[in-house]
């Protein structure tokens, strides 16, 4: 009859088996083996990656929001009008751009000179 070596992480399985066979301490040999099948379906394990939930509302900022910005309107009334600060993505010493952006990529961008908008455009709303 052929013996076959199995090993498991450098641990040769069969001669555990064979130990198991012919010692008094079989006890011991089961936790062994145990133990070491164990360790590998620990090591392989992987767990699945939730999906986060996907949003109830895709826009924040629609047309209308936009409509309503009228050109020299101060920063803190566009703010208050879209309800938030805005992203600022560019500022110079008298300039300054904001962006209020949806999830789905469609935004509000408006350019202040001297604290009042004076240029507005729309993405996709």
């Amino acid at each position: 009859m052929k013996n076959h070596n199995f090993n498991v992480f450098g641990i040769d399985v069969s001669s555990l088996l064979s130990i198991l066979a012919n010692s008094s301490d079989r006890l011991l040999v089961v936790i062994a083996i145990v133990f070491v099948i164990g360790i590998g379906i620990g090591i392989n394990y992987k767990p699945t990656q939730k999906n986060p939930p996907l949003p109830t509302q895709t826009r924040q900022y629609t047309l209308v929001d936009y409509e309503k910005l009228r050109l020299g309107m101060l920063l803190v009334q566009v703010q208050g009008s879209l309800g938030g600060g805005g992203t600022e993505t560019k500022r110079t010493t008298i300039n300054r751009v904001f962006i209020w952006k949806n999830l789905d990529g469609s935004k509000i961008t408006a350019t202040f000179t001297d604290g009042k908008l004076t240029h507005k455009e729309q993405t996709g709303l």
